[in-house]
């Protein structure tokens, strides 16, 4: 009985806490796509938003996730940049199936090296060479396309999906159907992109590539040199068909700032840059509120042979638009059952890897904060911070208040 009392003082307490925040909402931009989003890369904080929740088309956006997931899995498979790859039949025939494809003619047969095939996918979003990246990954496309949609899941990505690594448009009866994830999912996806593969800039800021002696411009206008030039952008991808219109994932890069925009559907080539100048134009200027530091501590008891205090942390810190105004109920903290299961830890917890959640709710405008929400809950992956073992039994777990959020109810 005294236990139960004691966590429904906790509950009382942290609610009491958050509930006492006093922040500001935002005003939203103008922009002319049918969803768009800003946010910042550290904490996952929403600068501006329209339509993030709606399913929208990814098109050649796709191959910036494809990249990554190579670049993730490729030592296991004993492959490095400077690894050589022979074309397949399958790609050569890429223009052939697909008139409409983007990028160059790659002959079967030829040697290409795995840092040209990145080269060619992302600045000149040739589809062959995405292609080829999955065959020398999963000896298939199909394969390929299967282990990176079971690594979206893996993530809790529950409304993106992949039918093909080019993001190539496929026929249906009188409709076409692609790639296809959500804006707040993307902006998910893209900062787990650039935190596990942080060289994969190094492709996307490039303003040009050789391939045979001869020059390719890339794609992108914001880069240096393009017609939409923009001081601070490292490229992403861009992406166009009939499914998703004309797309565009970009990554800012100045100072302070780390910023992700995406816009979707902008009805044209030159739209898409000049509506994401609107949203880096207007996040630059806007700051964000921690409202929890991931450097304080959620303290949690293992009993093993003898009592073990753990921390767990949040991966990133949680922040929301200075400008926001939002209050913040503490729900729960639910362990990830890939590591604990019946009080059981399964297997060894590296730093880093997400250990448990963090649920909090907020008023009804909440879903506009963080791109770490869904409909009903701002969802915050835990951490810890040194590796726990298989052989720890989880028999008891109190959550104790964290001295965070003491300090945070005396300056109320």
């Amino acid at each position: 009985m005294k236990s139960k009392k004691t966590l429904f003082t906790f509950l009382l307490f942290i609610l009491v806490a958050f509930t006492s925040l006093n922040q500001i909402k935002a005003n939203s931009i103008l922009i002319n796509a049918s969803s768009a989003i800003s946010a910042d890369v550290k904490t996952g904080a929403i600068y501006d938003y329209k339509n993030i929740d709606q399913q929208v088309g990814l098109a050649s956006i796709s191959k910036f996730f494809v990249v990554s997931y190579f670049l993730q899995n490729m030592e296991a498979k004993n492959l490095t940049l400077d690894s050589e790859i022979t074309i397949s039949e399958n790609v050569a025939n890429t223009k052939n199936k697909f008139p409409e494809a983007s990028g160059i003619y790659l002959p079967a047969g030829e040697n290409i090296s795995i840092r040209k095939l990145i080269e060619l996918s992302l600045v000149i979003s040739d589809n062959g060479a995405t292609i080829q990246l999955a065959e020398a990954l999963d000896q298939s496309e199909e394969t390929f396309v299967n282990n990176i949609n079971a690594y979206f899941q893996s993530l809790g990505l529950v409304n993106t999906k992949f039918i093909n690594v080019s993001g190539l448009d496929v026929p249906d009866g009188k409709n076409y159907l692609g790639n296809y994830s959500t804006p707040r999912e993307t902006m998910q996806l893209a900062i787990d992109a650039l935190t596990k593969t942080p060289n994969i800039v190094d492709f996307t800021s490039m303003q040009s590539i050789e391939y045979k002696n001869k020059q390719y411009n890339s794609l992108d206008q914001l880069l240096p040199g393009g017609a939409f030039s923009y001081d601070g952008v490292k490229g992403l991808k861009t992406g166009n068909s009939s499914f998703a219109g004309y797309c565009y994932l970009g990554y800012y890069e100045k100072d302070d700032k780390q910023i992700i925009t995406l816009v979707t559907n902008t009805g044209s080539n030159n739209k898409r840059f000049s509506e994401t100048t609107k949203l880096l134009n207007n996040a630059i200027k806007m700051s964000l509120k921690t409202i929890i530091n991931k450097d304080h501590a959620f303290k949690i008891n293992l009993n093993n042979a003898n009592l073990l205090e753990t921390n767990i942390y949040l991966k990133y810190d949680f922040a929301i638009n200075s400008e926001n105004n939002e209050n913040f109920v503490f729900e729960k903290i639910e362990f990830n059952p890939e590591f604990i299961d019946n009080n059981k830890l399964l297997q060894t917890v590296e730093p880093g890897q997400t250990i448990a959640y963090l649920y909090l709710k907020a008023d009804d405008n909440f879903t506009s904060q963080t791109i770490y929400a869904n409909q009903e809950y701002i969802i915050l992956p835990l951490s810890v911070d040194k590796k726990l073992k298989k052989n720890n039994f989880f028999q008891k777990i109190l959550y104790c208040i964290p001295q965070y959020f003491i300090n945070l109810y005396n300056t109320i």
